[in-house]
């Protein structure tokens, strides 16, 4: 009755889709957990929801981890390209919110705006961010809070390069070095957690994420 009220609303508004959990901002998981609540996710594809997309969670001990040696190899390539990864310093501040205005979504920029704040406050320090360069443009980043690994990303035009695979790496290591035991992504896709896995994450949930034409 709940879910047909809801709909109800939803058409009374000129409203033509209704979607669970699309992206953030406001969500608690990224859809419904298809293990723990199969039941739920029976109640709304039984009311002819589909699933438009699957998101991981993945979980890695990381206390006695050490950058392979691989991947420090990959590392030395890019900085024959000039590219460098390196912690947030304050006079990156304007260029890198150009950078993710320009390139990442926009909850990611909404985030990193509170955090940047936080520096000043003191709740939030510069050595949790990492940033890929090339000379002065700003291509990637990555963050950490606690032992909640990201957001993570980097330029299209950069992928392919091997750019995440050091950038994650030397995250996990900064964390280490923090003192955390274990990392976790709340939100990822097949794709990503190929990168992921090569670092120990394992997948620890799974969600649907699920529309319906109104």
């Amino acid at each position: 009755m709940l879910l047909e009220e809801v709909e109800g609303r939803f058409r009374s508004l000129g409203k033509k889709e209704c979607r669970l959990s699309g992206y953030p901002p406001g969500y608690f998981t990224p859809g419904i957990d298809k293990r723990a609540y199969k039941h739920i996710l029976d109640l709304f594809l039984a009311h002819k929801y589909e699933t438009f997309h699957e998101a991981l969670s993945m979980d890695a001990s990381i206390v006695l981890f050490t950058v392979p040696e691989s991947t420090e190899e990959i590392q030395r390539r890019l900085r024959t390209e000039g590219i460098e990864i390196r912690s947030y310093r304050r006079d990156d501040l304007v260029r890198f919110m150009a950078f993710l205005e320009k390139s990442m979504p926009s909850d990611w920029v909404r985030v990193e705006r509170r955090n940047l704040r936080k520096i000043v406050e003191g709740g939030f320090h510069p050595e949790q961010v990492m940033l890929v360069t090339q000379g002065e443009e700003i291509i990637g980043y990555c963050q950490f809070e606690g032992s909640h690994f990201g957001p993570f990303g980097v330029s299209d035009q950069y992928q392919g390069r091997g750019i995440g695979t050091v950038l994650l790496a030397r995250t996990l290591e900064r964390m280490r070095q923090e003192g955390f035991h274990n990392a976790w992504v709340m939100w990822t896709d097949d794709v990503a957690a190929k990168v992921y896995a090569k670092f120990g994450f394992t997948e620890t949930r799974r969600f649907a994420l699920l529309k319906k034409a109104l």
